[in-house]
């Protein structure tokens, strides 16, 4: 199997730096796809990258100004392999997990979507140094009812892009939003729109790995955002498309939406270490391979020796 038919869309700004690392990680790693960055940093800048990045073949660059989601909406016409996954500018999708979901899509065709195992590394700036690395978990959401599906992600969220997906049905998941509904909500009405399209699978190769910041803030206005907009607009994008049994049964429905809104606040909030040790048992029992990131458990790479990543977890 190979990574031909694979598309990975970066979106980034004011890190070309990352950016160029990124473009040489996956040519040493051996990616054949295509790779679509959309940076939202100033024109000079982008075509600087461009300049940059112009002997990678594979790569093509566009100066997309705009918020990460708009700007994914805004570029889809450019996809045009069959799967396509999207990361950040510091995360590293590893090409054995990649090819290995393109085979379980291959062979599962009543699923859009799968993710593998996830990597979590603290990334310090000014060392260039990744350290503490531990689980990044992406849920698997296989009911077949849309309405189950949705109810799952509520109670265990995941970032739902992060997925490979199937083009035609990624397509499907990103959508223009009017303004009154804040950036920080783009990432939760995508996640819902990819479980309202597909089944979302897993696998147990390592696939992703995300790295955190010293730096990373959430906005701290963020949970004021889910206002009389955002209800609307989930009845319009979201509860409309569940099955007409699934919203009879919803009798209260200003009951469930302030459940709903009551659960994707919790999101926010730090767990206690004690149920995040409990979770992390768990995800170690579930998937065994995961037992691994012991050997990476006093690593402390650079943001270019990533590729070294996969030769210790394979």
């Amino acid at each position: 199997m190979h990574s031909k038919d694979i598309t990975i869309i970066i979106p980034s700004k004011n890190r070309s730096n990352n950016l160029i690392k990124l473009a040489n990680y996956y040519l040493t790693a051996g990616f054949q796809g295509d790779i679509l960055m959309l940076d939202a940093s100033e024109k000079q800048e982008t075509l600087n990258l461009q300049n940059s990045l112009s002997k990678f073949k594979n790569i093509r660059v566009l100066h997309t100004p705009v918020d990460y989601f708009i700007a994914v909406s805004r570029s889809l016409d450019h996809i045009k392999t069959k799967y396509v996954a999207c990361t950040g500018d510091d995360d590293f999708l590893f090409i054995k997990g990649l090819i290995d979901c393109k085979c379980f899509l291959e062979r599962e065709q009543s699923f859009g979507g799968v993710s593998g195992l996830g990597i979590l590394g603290v990334y310090d700036n000014e060392r260039d140094v990744i350290s503490k690395f531990s689980i990044y978990h992406i849920e698997k959401y296989i009911d077949k009812k849309k309405g189950d599906r949705l109810k799952k992600i509520i109670n265990t969220y995941s970032v739902i892009n992060f997925c490979l997906h199937r083009t035609s049905l990624f397509k499907k998941a990103f959508i223009e939003y009017p303004d009154e509904i804040h950036p920080s909500k783009y990432e939760l009405f995508n996640s819902f729109l990819f479980i309202l399209n597909e089944k979302i699978g897993k696998i147990s190769s390592f696939y992703i790995l995300r790295l955190s910041h010293k730096f990373n803030k959430k906005f701290p206005e963020d949970l004021n955002y889910y206002n009389d907009s955002f209800i609307k607009f989930f009845e319009q994008k979201i509860f409309s498309q569940l099955s007409e049994d699934f919203r009879i049964r919803i009798k209260n429905k200003e009951f469930f939406f302030k459940n709903l809104l009551n659960k994707l606040k919790d999101k926010h909030r730090k767990t206690s270490y004690f149920s995040h040790l409990v979770k992390m048992i768990f995800l170690r029992i579930r998937y065994p391979k995961y037992l691994k990131l012991f050997f990476l458990k006093n690593k402390k790479l650079s943001f270019g020796k990533v590729n070294s990543i996969s030769r210790i977890i394979s």
